[in-house]
C-alpha cells in the first residue's frame, strides 16, 4: 500500500497521541502503516507481513477493530489493549 502524500503536516494530516506530555520534534524517517499493529501469525493476524518497517516509524491504530477482538484469547488480546479501560 503506498500514498499519494509523502508530506504530511501534523495536525492537519495526523496527530500523535500516548498520554504523556506533549512536544513538537521532526521525522527524520518515513511512516508506514500497520494496522493495529499486531503480531500474532498463529490467530492469522500479522499486521507487520509483506511491509517494509526497516528504519520508518510505523503508525498503529489506537483501538484494536472488534474483528480483530473476536479472534484473539483475552490474555492475548490484553498486549494490544492500550486504552486504560481494557478490554
Amino acid at each position: 500500500m503506498t500514498s499519494a502524500c509523502t508530506w504530511c503536516n501534523f495536525e492537519d494530516d495526523f496527530i500523535i497521541y500516548y498520554g504523556g506530555p506533549f512536544e513538537t520534534k521532526e521525522l527524520g524517517a518515513g511512516l508506514v502503516f500497520a494496522g493495529a499493529g499486531i503480531k500474532e501469525p498463529e490467530y492469522g493476524i500479522d499486521d507487520y507481513r509483506n511491509i517494509d518497517i526497516k528504519g520508518k516509524w510505523a503508525v498503529i491504530l489506537e483501538n484494536v477493530p472488534d474483528i480483530v477482538k473476536e479472534k484473539l484469547p483475552a490474555e492475548i488480546l490484553k498486549k494490544y489493549i492500550y486504552s486504560p479501560e481494557g478490554i
